[in-house]
């Protein structure tokens, strides 16, 4: 992401719906990127534990319609 140009940032900014950051620079636009992906792989990982957690994938398969 460090070779990117701003404006190829701002795309990508603009593609993940985020807000304000017109004014940003080339460094405030990767933080913000790195960090809304990182809360994006945390999000998927909180999930995939709550699922481990819940005993759905073991509930799925000792179910007989599944």
């Amino acid at each position: 992401m460090n070779t990117k140009t701003v404006k190829e940032l701002k795309k990508t900014a603009k593609d993940q719906g985020m807000r304000g950051y017109s004014k940003l620079t080339n460094a405030e636009l990767i933080a913000r990127l790195n960090a809304r992906n990182d809360e994006d792989d945390d999000v998927w990982e909180d999930a995939r534990d709550d699922a481990r957690a819940d005993d759905v994938w073991e509930d799925a398969r000792g179910d007989e319609r599944a």
